[in-house]
């Protein structure tokens, strides 16, 4: 009788959860992209803190990924900022990342895309962003793009980022 309580009281966590290619649940679908996969990339917030002089990026997804970057361009050049998981929901529900602090206005030669940016705050309105994540359960990127080239950098994208030119990049 003791045995059979002791068996009903303990509960089996395993950790890392399992990974497995699971099914969306409508409730997380943004739609960005129904035919293809629904969105992953939920919200983001990208922003030059001008007091605190550094580029911040913050992005949730609605479910597991397993990387994120942040590219910044304007005219020809394109910077690729890694952005680092923070948090994520234990029931793979969505991961939160975030970039920065970046330090703005660098010159090309003390570029390092870990800890500043050559693009300087004023500069805000006429950058083109983008985020993309890969589905940890499918391994596609998933890209949504926001900015006055958005266009050109996506055709940048779609040059060096692997399974990107069958998702596309969707604008926010």
């Amino acid at each position: 009788m003791l045995l059979l309580l002791l068996t009903a009281c303990t509960t089996t966590v395993r950790f890392p959860p399992d990974l497995w290619v699971w099914e969306f649940d409508t409730a997380f679908d943004t739609g960005f992209r129904p035919e293809v996969t629904p969105g992953i990339v939920s919200t983001v917030d990208i922003d030059c803190d001008v007091a605190a002089t550094a580029w911040y990026a913050e992005v949730r997804t609605s479910g597991w990924t397993t990387a994120g970057t942040l590219f910044m361009a304007l005219d020809a050049l394109v910077e690729q900022h890694p952005l680092v998981l923070v948090d994520t929901d234990p029931q793979g529900a969505w991961d939160l990342y975030r970039g920065g602090p970046l330090a703005p206005g660098v010159d090309a030669a003390d570029y390092d895309p870990a800890t500043n940016s050559q693009f300087a705050c004023a500069s805000r309105a006429d950058l083109t962003f983008a985020i993309i994540v890969n589905d940890r359960g499918t391994g596609l990127p998933d890209c949504v793009v926001h900015g006055p080239d958005a266009t050109t950098l996506e055709t940048h994208l779609r040059s060096v980022v692997p399974d990107l030119s069958a998702t596309g990049c969707v604008a926010f």
